[in-house]
């Protein structure tokens, strides 16, 4: 299988968290779409930079973390009321618990959380 292949499984089976995971910190839906599809293109472009003994979903985290810090810094409307390591740090476990839940989407794993 080619790695264009493999890294559109990837954006399938990721995105959905991705989303949830910037919606959590960006209150504009638009803005988050923005973030998530520059996400994915900074891993296209970045990714002989992975490691794929790895999993995916904290790698792309990190990818969108940075961008999301990058665009508050740079529109620095809204400041965050807690302090904004901690707090990613805190959601970013989160985020991996979730994925350790049985299913193979996000929107699975949702349902898994939310009726086991």
């Amino acid at each position: 299988m080619k790695s264009r292949d493999l890294f559109e499984i990837l954006v399938r089976e990721n995105a959905g968290m991705v989303r949830g995971y910037l919606l959590t910190c960006v209150r504009d839906p638009g803005t988050v779409e923005d973030l998530v599809q520059e996400s994915f293109l900074v891993a296209w472009r970045t990714l002989d930079r992975y490691d794929a003994r790895r999993p995916f979903g904290p790698w792309i985290r990190g990818i969108a973390t940075h961008l999301m810090l990058n665009h508050r810094r740079r529109s620095a409307r809204s400041p965050l009321s807690f302090h904004e390591s901690d707090a990613l740090t805190h959601l970013d476990g989160a985020f991996e618990r979730l994925r350790a839940l049985p299913g193979d989407t996000f929107d699975e794993k949702l349902d898994a959380l939310l009726n086991g």
